[in-house]
């Protein structure tokens, strides 16, 4: 076999090695001050450009964007550059074209360097603007917890809060405009939910067990078992659970008299009975004791200005508010009955427009009394009220509130006003109007209830 001599290979070596030094040379020489041809800036290629007209060439392909978009689970916030603190500085890149290369000229025609952006920012600036992003990028951890849909109890997984890390801004956004990002994930600290899902397990069952519970209500030989689906409305969420509701438990307690044609007597001890064998899970019949009321009034319901449409769901809640134990009817000792005619007043539902047309007080604004009229404004009936609604309550409890304000003027009652800041507000205080510093309540107080008994000598 023929094989080289000694000589051949070294010289064949030296050659060898003699080319890729003026190669390499050669490079050096041609790419001392450029880039190479694969170089990007930006994610945008400015190969084999002079160092002195990166800054031509950055202006001429506008490299940066207008803004940027910082997302983090599933929550946004864009921010202009400017707001960002963002300024050109094209040393930037240019320093970086350098730091980049590497020390073997030949292996920087198979790379692709990435240039820095041309940018500075302005920390100061970004200081401010990283105070409103912190706001926008926030989110409160939020426990585990159970869910009741219809009769099904289920459970809602935990969820992790976060908070916008603002001392890693700066270098986020240097990253996300290096790499020609407009959007990006937003630096933050997590914080982890206080309650997993599996930890309330034995609670889903427990609820479950409780809205099966047969609870059966009996007045003479009439009864009435209430369904899982009337059980699980007595429900309301707290914390990460849910509790029996006193009031949409009396709720169902009223309808049921009302459906057996009584005033109810004892309607807490009822309601209490009932949330103790729901807590226990045993089955019960709750026997319901009437009231004899000491004075009947009669009233009849009409419409002005609005659709007799309307005239049910006004029926419905008068004869829930007025046969509610915390209202006037005072557990059965009054009672309020609808009539067709003959009645001592008349509960009317009127348009906005046709409030002036029962005369005394009566404005377009508000629901007023006048004579034998308890006129409701019907703008009130459906929206509330601007000081009610700010508090947070609810439109059924503003209904309930205005059918006892104003039947209350019909009862003799003038105006009274908060009794102090954080206190319930007397139901003949203008809540409509103002709070003025107490909370909303929609029944009489007991002061209020006292003085009507006290006129009614019962």
């Amino acid at each position: 076999m023929w094989l080289p001599s000694r000589r051949k290979i070294l010289t064949i070596a030296v050659i060898v090695v003699g080319c890729f030094v003026i190669v390499n040379a050669a490079l050096w020489v041609i790419y001392r001050d450029r880039t190479y041809p694969h170089t990007r800036i930006v994610d945008t290629s400015i190969g084999s450009v002079a160092y002195g007209e990166i800054a031509d060439k950055s202006k001429e392909l506008k490299l940066l964007p207008d803004s940027i978009q910082f997302t983090y689970g599933g929550k946004k916030a864009q921010a202009s550059l400017d707001s960002l603190g963002v300024q050109k500085d094209i040393g930037r890149s240019s320093q970086s074209a350098d730091k980049q290369k590497s020390w073997l000229p030949i292996v920087n025609l198979f790379k692709s360097p990435q240039l820095q952006a041309p940018i500075r920012i302005d920390a100061k600036t970004l200081d401010k603007e990283a105070a409103e992003l912190a706001t926008a990028l926030h989110a409160d951890p939020v426990n585990a917890h159970l869910a009741l849909t219809g009769t099904t109890v289920t459970i809602a997984k935990a969820q992790d809060g976060f908070s916008l890390r603002q001392s890693e801004l700066e270098k986020t956004v240097y990253g996300a405009l290096d790499k020609g990002k407009t959007t990006i994930t937003a630096p933050v600290n997590v914080t982890a939910a206080k309650v997993e899902a599996k930890t309330l397990q034995d609670d889903q069952k427990l609820l479950q067990e409780e809205i099966a519970t047969s609870i059966t209500f009996k007045y003479g030989s009439k009864s009435k078992q209430a369904k899982p689906e009337d059980i699980a409305k007595w429900y309301v969420p707290s914390g990460e659970g849910y509790i029996v509701s006193a009031d949409n438990l009396r709720a169902y307690v009223v309808s049921v008299g009302t459906e057996f044609g009584i005033n109810l007597k004892d309607i807490d001890q009822a309601v209490t009975t009932a949330t103790t064998s729901l807590k226990n899970h045993k089955a019960t019949t709750v026997t319901l004791v009437e009231q004899t009321a000491s004075k009947t009034f009669s009233y009849c319901i009409a419409a002005r200005g609005v659709s007799t449409d309307n005239l049910p769901t006004l029926r419905t809640m008068l004869t829930s508010t007025y046969n509610d134990s915390r209202g006037w009817s005072m557990g059965g000792l009054i009672a309020f009955k609808e009539v067709g005619s003959g009645c001592d007043y008349t509960v009317w539902l009127s348009a906005a427009s046709q409030m002036p047309s029962f005369g005394g007080v009566c404005d377009s604004e508000w629901s007023c009394r006048s004579g034998n009229n308890v006129v409701i404004n019907y703008d009130r009936w459906a929206n509330a009220s601007p000081a009610w609604n700010e508090m947070g309550g609810t439109i059924s409890n503003y209904r309930n509130m205005v059918i006892n304000h104003e039947t209350g003027h019909w009862l003799g009652f003038d105006h009274d006003h908060c009794g102090g800041i954080g206190q319930l507000a007397p139901v003949m205080q203008q809540q409509s109007i103002d709070l003025q510093g107490c909370k909303f309540n929609p029944w009489p107080l007991a002061a209020e209830l006292q003085e009507l008994r006290t006129r009614l000598g019962i």
